[in-house]
């Protein structure tokens, strides 16, 4: 998972400013210890891409595709606007809260609701802000598969789980050597050896655009301090 510690740049922090409700400070004005993390996960059913804004910032150059995350960005502590559209559904607007020192991960998904005798599909979010559970390897598991709504799963093709829609499941016990998510015999995806401590590891079955079961892995935790262990600052 190395390429997850390499993508914890904090977003205008450590490119030298920062973002907040009052305007853009140098980042040597700038305390750490006001500074919250998060990260953006995509899993809408879309072949095209959606676009975040937060306070009118673009996160990625031109939006983000299903199966791809923002990575940790930083942010002082504060309330944002944020806004998420994408072609296939329809847009969401809320408040993102950023709390110093807490990592969240947003995951971006859709669901279908009936309108005037016509289908149409919504953006959802859902913020897990969960405090990383004891171990070297916190891992977790949170589908937003909502067909079949308890999703079978084995790490590896040896362990199994049973992964409910929008719930967190928690895997005790992870060593954090690399494994390959199985359904029913069928790799979703692989999960490399966790080279940073400290972090909470997460796993997000969805569906893509065409049906098909995927998986998107990301974390939380302590950016800056997992940085600092692994002699990446």
């Amino acid at each position: 998972m190395r390429g997850i510690a390499i993508r914890a740049i904090l977003w205008l922090v450590w490119s030298g400013l920062a973002a907040a409700p009052g305007g853009l400070v140098a980042q040597g004005g700038v305390d750490p210890s006001k500074v919250g993390y998060f990260n953006f996960v995509v899993a809408i059913r879309s072949k095209g891409k959606t676009r975040i804004e937060v306070e009118g910032r673009t996160v990625g150059r031109d939006g983000l595709r299903s199966g791809e995350e923002s990575g940790p960005l930083g942010l002082l502590a504060g309330r944002y606007d944020i806004v998420v559209e994408n072609d296939d559904c329809r847009p969401l607007r809320r408040k993102l809260t950023v709390e110093a020192g807490q990592s969240v991960v947003y995951v971006l998904y859709d669901v279908e609701k009936e309108e005037g005798g016509k289908t149409v599909r919504l953006t959802r979010a859902a913020r897990i802000d969960r405090a990383p559970a004891a171990g070297d390897h916190p891992l977790s598991v949170y589908s937003v598969v909502q067909e079949p709504e308890v999703l079978p799963l084995s790490l590896g093709g040896r362990r199994a789980l049973r992964a409910r829609w929008k719930e967190m499941l928690d895997v005790p016990g992870w060593d954090g050597k690399g494994f390959r998510l199985m359904h029913q015999q069928r790799s979703l995806g692989s999960v490399e050896n966790a080279e940073e401590t400290g972090l909470h590891y997460l796993l997000v079955p969805y569906r893509d655009h065409r049906g098909r079961l995927r998986m998107i892995t990301t974390a939380m935790g302590d950016w800056a301090a997992a940085r600092k262990k692994d002699g990446k600052e």
